[in-house]
């Protein structure tokens, strides 16, 4: 069995284009904002917004207005604390298909929002080289560490990893 749509040729096509902040404190409260815009061709009708941090809805009905073709917009939504760490996140614009549009199937824009804790470590990869290397050569992989926490962060290990992970490697790191 099969369900035949019929796409006018001149629609809407919502899709996410981001999500900020990409970092809080932790414990912090925050404004998430939702970045939306329509590339398709035609006006979209006004529909609603749902975003989820680690897999559970924290804002279910964020209403969103009409949008005329190639228009952009935001909608926001309220962020209660988060732990320290990594949070994925993903904000579904026409979450609830009130909007018939080109290509249903983006609607959807995943990321994560990192909570610092503050006064801790941060440790960032700021750089590494060669860029490229030769095949069938031996050569030496140079990774620059550096701290953007607020305190001192202790001994630790980087891991590289080449080919998509097929070859991984754990590299002292002292501390910063």
């Amino acid at each position: 069995s099969y369900e035949e749509y019929v796409v006018p040729v001149n629609t809407p096509d919502l899709i996410v284009t981001g999500i900020s902040p990409s970092s809080v404190n932790a414990g912090q409260s925050v404004q998430v904002t939702i970045y939306l815009q329509n590339t398709g061709t035609a006006a979209s009708a006004a529909c609603q917004t749902q975003f989820s941090v680690n897999g559970t809805v924290t804002c279910a009905t964020i209403a969103t207005p009409s949008l005329s073709a190639g228009a952009s917009t935001s909608v926001t939504c309220s962020l209660a604390g988060l732990t320290g760490g990594s949070h994925p996140v993903s904000a579904t614009v026409d979450v609830d298909d009130e909007v018939i549009e080109a290509d249903e199937q983006n609607n959807t824009y995943d990321d994560h929002i990192y909570a610092t804790v503050p006064g801790s470590p941060d440790l960032v990869i700021d750089n590494w080289s060669p860029a490229t290397v030769l095949p069938n050569r031996t050569w030496q992989i140079d990774v620059y560490v550096r701290n953007d926490g607020a305190s001192d962060a202790v001994a630790t290990s980087t891991r590289i990893r080449l080919d998509s992970g097929a070859q991984d490697f754990q590299v002292a790191t002292p501390a910063i």
